[in-house]
């Protein structure tokens, strides 16, 4: 007999498996008005009508991934669990990153707390962190504590979310990024982030045994057996790691390509190495332009 929060669900039941927790539902809202606000102060043209559509596509993301019937299926399968994760990590933390200027930010920069926190998006700090709480939260025991646990589930998908955020900052940049970090460190640091998803997709790939007896129970309800629901959450790591980051560093290396031939042209036309370099980066290279150029 199963006891705490997990609550397995078999093929007939999860689809009516919704669970609208007040306390996130609270927390959504409050961040979907706190921002509303701040975007109609800044003005809606200056951050942008995608960025909007972003931040709110981040957190129906974020919703979803905890209230719907996701959720219950992923406390019954190792592989949903993973999807879970990951929804939270790599779609709805970039998104709503994607959603934020410094413009909107400015009143929480304010706060010497948050300039303290933000360390964590330092590159150096955010990759490991990352892979760091990644291993903790999916080591056995530590996972099955935190399925029994509510408070500690809570806990788990909040630093998911969290280390998402600290993780894709470098990337987005919202606000500066350390100035050595330009577009070939970041493929770099991308890179990391897929070679760690692939240590921990091989992991579940080539155990052999179950790690969950929680979801040893759930597979069974499903039909399939413990080691390849396990294979099924590396899978799941794996197509993210191909998907949303090996997408990404394809974007930054047409981009770094462009950004090569631009800093050229610019050279050339007698501008300073320096000024030239940070144009680029901040999406101003159009300012130095030559008229007719």
């Amino acid at each position: 007999m199963l006891t705490g929060v997990t609550a397995l669900v078999g093929p007939d039941e999860w689809m009516g498996a919704w669970a609208l927790d007040p306390y996130v539902l609270a927390m959504i809202s409050i961040a979907a008005v706190l921002y509303a606000i701040r975007v109609r102060q800044v003005g809606i043209a200056r951050v942008g009508r995608w960025r909007i559509v972003s931040y709110g596509a981040g957190l129906a993301c974020l919703g979803l991934s905890v209230m719907s019937p996701l959720d219950a299926l992923a406390e019954t399968l190792f592989g949903v669990h993973m999807v879970q994760h990951l929804i939270l990590t790599e779609v709805a933390a970039p998104l709503v990153l994607l959603g934020l200027t410094g413009a909107v930010l400015r009143p929480l920069l304010a706060y010497k707390s948050v300039q303290r926190l933000r360390i964590l998006s330092h590159p150096l700090v955010a990759l490991p962190l990352w892979f760091a709480l990644t291993v903790f939260w999916l080591f056995p025991p530590m996972y099955e504590l935190q399925l029994d646990d509510e408070l500690l589930h809570a806990l788990a998908h909040v630093t998911f979310f969290a280390s998402g955020l600290a993780l894709w900052s470098p990337i987005v940049e919202v606000l500066p990024a350390p100035e050595w970090f330009g577009t070939g460190p970041r493929l770099v640091y991308l890179g990391g982030i897929w070679f760690g998803g692939l240590l921990i997709s091989n992991v579940y790939w080539f155990a052999g045994t179950p790690f969950y007896p929680t979801h040893e129970e759930g597979a069974a309800l499903w039909g399939i057996s413990a080691v390849g629901d396990q294979a099924n959450g590396g899978t799941a790591m794996m197509v993210a790691m191909l998907v949303i980051v090996g997408g990404t560093m394809v974007a930054l290396f047409f981009r770094l390509a462009r950004e090569s031939e631009l800093s050229q042209e610019l050279i050339e036309q007698g501008h300073d190495r320096a000024k030239v370099k940070r144009a680029i980066r901040y999406r101003r290279a159009h300012l130095l332009r030559s008229p007719g150029s």
